[in-house]
């Protein structure tokens, strides 16, 4: 019956996995500027 230690770990799941979404996209991001940046 502990709904508060679910609710905590539920929303560090949340956190965790738009974190690393968030980071996925920014290495991308970078990656492609490096590739347009290298070609030109």
């Amino acid at each position: 019956m502990d709904y508060g230690l679910l609710t905590i770990g539920i929303a560090l799941l949340l956190v965790s996995f738009l974190v690393s979404v968030k980071k996925q996209t920014w290495l991308l991001a970078g990656f492609n500027e490096k590739n347009i940046k290298n070609k030109s």
